[in-house]
């Protein structure tokens, strides 16, 4: 290229200074940046900056490409019309939407956008901007719109609905594959496409999301059940019956919310007061669950006691259950730093030989 650009007279120019002719963006937005024809006599020195490029023309025919630097233009040629055209080589950002059918007749809505940038100015300029003026980025979207929506609709009519609704990224990177071979023809390197959403009629939405939210729900249960399931099996290395201690936690949300009032043999009451009893009994239920079964259901322990024990039996039941709530009291409070350590040892010594008693 440089000994092309040097066999035409235009070298690199001294970098420290004088003067020379660049494009202005903010003056002459656009994708390029025709110098009028009344100038060019006046050009010695020109600046294309990194993302530009250079198109010289003599009498309409490609004369030169001229890469990003300061170029000095050492030998014009005398006769002939010449021109020059800067080209905005950055990343441009071109819209489109269209509607079509899938495979299966369902009809969508996509839309979108696709990235891309000049690549080969020459290409560009012979065959978008031919002998325009000015030439801007809505001009390349209108250009390019029928095209995109041309391959958009040929892929997608690949496709059903189904896919595409699930495997919108798979359909994405086939469209990626078919948009940079049409854009490389006309000098344009394609960098990406974007489709946030296909536009479809709710009830086809509705349809779609049912397996996906079943799949969900479903993946939940199997996470909940093995979680209980390690649950149940920490319980039972503890020597905990989960069984008898589920019953409990049965028990005490009946006290939040009972379903009735009534005989104590009768109804719905009957369960909680057989399970209460039995309960009771289990030296794997926990203290503190018994502790709140007691509190809940003081009449459920009042049947039991009136109906498995005799009057001197109840009086003793009674005692030991007083008993038990003053050991009980001492854990709490070693525990809360109300008494040391040998002070409940001495205490629990003498509530024990008690409740031995």
């Amino acid at each position: 290229m440089s000994s092309i650009l040097s066999a035409l007279g235009i070298i690199p120019a001294n970098e420290k200074g004088g003067s020379h002719t660049e494009w202005n963006h903010m003056l002459n937005p656009g994708l390029i940046y025709h110098l009028p024809s009344n100038q060019m006599r006046f050009l010695k020195v020109v600046l294309v900056k990194e993302y530009e490029s250079g198109i010289f023309l003599r009498d309409g025919k490609l004369y030169a490409v001229v890469p990003p630097g300061r170029w000095l233009l050492s030998r014009m040629p005398v006769v002939g019309k010449m021109d020059f055209i800067w080209v905005d080589t950055g990343i441009q950002r071109i819209r489109f939407g269209l509607r079509t059918l899938t495979s299966d007749g369902v009809e969508l809505g996509a839309n979108g956008v696709v990235y891309l940038r000049v690549s080969n100015a020459e290409k560009f300029i012979i065959n978008l901007v031919t002998a325009k003026e000015l030439y801007f980025s809505n001009d390349l979207e209108v250009f390019l719109r029928d095209q995109l929506n041309s391959i958009m609709r040929a892929e997608m009519g690949h496709y059903d609905v189904q896919s595409l609704y699930l495997e919108r990224d798979m359909f994405v990177s086939v469209a990626r594959v078919k948009l940079d071979e049409m854009f490389g023809d006309i000098g344009l390197e394609f960098r990406s496409v974007e489709i946030p959403n296909f536009l479809l009629p709710d009830d086809v939405i509705s349809a779609l999301r049912k397996p996906l939210i079943a799949s969900k729900e479903a993946q939940a249960l199997i996470q909940t059940g093995t979680a209980t399931a390690q649950i149940l099996g920490k319980m039972r290395e503890a020597g905990v019956d989960p069984v008898q201690y589920k019953a409990a936690e049965a028990l005490m949300k009946y006290a939040e919310k009972p379903s009735g009032e009534g005989s104590l043999i009768g109804g719905d009451l009957l369960m909680p007061l057989v399970f209460f009893g039995v309960l009771m009994k289990d030296n794997s239920i926990p203290k503190d669950i018994k502790n709140s079964l007691q509190q809940m259901f003081p009449k459920y322990s009042d049947a039991n006691t009136n109906i498995s024990k005799p009057k001197e039996e109840k009086e003793n039941t009674k005692n030991k259950e007083n008993i038990q709530e003053v050991l009980d009291g001492l854990d709490i409070r070693l525990a809360k730093g109300e008494i040391s350590e040998e002070t409940y040892k001495k205490l629990k010594e003498k509530w024990e030989a008690k409740k031995e008693e």
